[in-house]
């Protein structure tokens, strides 16, 4: 077969695709016996995204030619079923792709520049609980950001946590947790930088449902959650001119109304 497949073709009964795919994202876990191996999320130009996992054996190769960001033409992989019912979901496609060492990756040149960001509303979010099976993409102006402390969990772990608030235009909020070195890294980037123009993206957060709040949570032990402040992205510049305006014309209606009349 010589025709590239499109990501949401791919299925277990054959070994002969060839796809093109950009490196979305890319972290170290470990395998069945507990060697380090990577875990992968590919995405095609048409935003279609499938798990991928390198093995121990291919391990050295692979995160070397597919690191993130790059395009690449993947071949001699197999394709097996996702198995999400026994591990955390990192997309909706029904199978996954195996990098053993006999599979290939040639660089090609970019695609697309389309920075793959599926942004859910919040509204929406409220509407409908999204399980923790559904990563989601949410951008919102950060504000409320505390302090890293230590939580102690029942089984006698202890994790760094920072919770911070994010907020729509339309004025939903969410009270987000991060966990472990991810706390850490936000609270430094966020350093002299909060408010309701101090513009952030949460990629590839799940979103559980409480009984008096909805919170977000980052992926623990998977490492494929983001957080990006203010990236230089279309849907960003939008949403802070419209905070611009709100603000503005918050700022109009409270003059007119402590004006004086004679």
């Amino acid at each position: 077969m010589g025709e590239y497949a499109g990501v949401n073709e791919l299925h277990a009964w054959r070994d002969d695709w060839i796809i093109k795919v950009k490196v979305y994202k890319c972290w170290s876990v470990k395998d069945d016996a507990g060697l380090p191996a990577m875990n992968f999320i590919f995405v095609d130009e048409n935003g279609n995204r499938i798990n991928g996992f390198a093995t121990n054996r291919a391990l050295s190769y692979f995160e070397y030619v597919c690191t993130e960001g790059r395009w690449v033409r993947l071949t001699n992989f197999r394709i097996a079923n996702s198995e999400w019912e026994m591990k955390g979901r990192t997309t909706n496609h029904s199978h996954q792709i195996i990098l053993t060492h006999e599979a290939k990756a040639g660089t090609l040149r970019p695609q697309t520049e389309d920075p793959f960001i599926n942004l859910v509303e919040f509204s929406a979010i409220y509407r409908k609980p999204f399980a923790q099976y559904y990563p989601v993409d949410l951008m919102g102006s950060l504000e409320n950001i505390g302090e890293v402390y230590t939580q102690c969990f029942p089984d006698g772990e202890t994790k760094r946590v920072l919770e911070f608030t994010l907020k729509d235009a339309e004025d939903y909020s969410f009270q987000c947790f991060a966990y472990g070195d991810f706390a850490v890294d936000i609270k430094e980037r966020c350093k002299g930088f909060t408010g309701p123009l101090a513009i952030c993206v949460l990629t590839d957060w799940t979103v559980k449902k409480n009984i008096d709040e909805l919170t977000i949570h980052e992926h623990e032990n998977t490492g494929f959650s983001r957080f990006l402040l203010a990236p230089p992205i279309d849907q960003v510049y939008k949403f802070k001119n419209k905070i611009t305006k709100k603000m503005m014309a918050a700022s109009s209606t409270q003059g007119t109304c402590a004006t004086k009349v004679d």
